[in-house]
């Protein structure tokens, strides 16, 4: 109703609830596709916990070594797995160089690429997200791989100290890890 139709003395009509601004519910959105994501992925890994369990299992029946090596690998990338979860959620360590560094640090060199990146997480594209920084944030602790020619799990797995530390394991090898002659970890064939 128009405010000049309003009857003389009548209080004025209140504006309408504004929408949430587009922005805010992208945003939202985006934040709920990446712990959805995050919720896939975990899932994933549980079932190839299950699955190395198993093998452990079957591996008790041969010579007592086999079955102790087994487990204690399972319960290394256990470790190694949960210490990367927490890092979803907390701050690096002070000993972690800053974001704009290790972006810079992906730009520079093939090992990241984009493009494939994209391809090979529809997620990423469809959320619009910056490759490199999704990597960096959230990728790399999600075990996912910048490109063909980098492992990051196997990076973790060679290197630890790495992963307790909070570092993208790609950021790390580019900046440190290759001077100083880190071992990628990574297989000839890739599984």
């Amino acid at each position: 109703m128009d405010q000049d139709q309003l009857a003389p003395g009548a209080p004025a009509a209140p504006d309408p609830v504004p929408d949430l601004a587009p922005d805010l519910a992208a945003d939202l959105a985006q934040a709920l596709s990446a712990k959805l994501e995050e919720a896939r992925l975990l899932a994933f890994d549980g079932l190839a916990e299950i699955e190395t369990l198993l093998t452990v299992l079957c591996d008790t029946t041969r010579p007592e070594d086999t079955g102790r090596a087994a487990l204690k690998a399972l319960e290394a990338r256990h470790v190694l797995r949960r210490t990367l979860v927490e890092h979803l959620y907390h701050a690096p360590s002070a000993q972690v160089s800053g974001l704009a560094a290790q972006a810079a640090a992906l730009a520079a060199d093939p090992l990241f690429d984009p493009a494939w990146y994209r391809a090979s997480y529809p997620d990423v594209a469809a959320a619009g997200l910056d490759p490199a920084m999704h990597y960096l944030r959230a990728g790399a602790f999600e075990g996912r791989d910048p490109g063909p020619a980098f492992q990051t799990m196997a990076y973790y797995s060679a290197n630890p100290d790495i992963a307790r530390a909070g570092w993208p394991a790609l950021s790390h090898y580019l900046m440190y890890g290759r001077a100083a002659g880190r071992a990628t970890g990574v297989s000839p064939e890739r599984p």
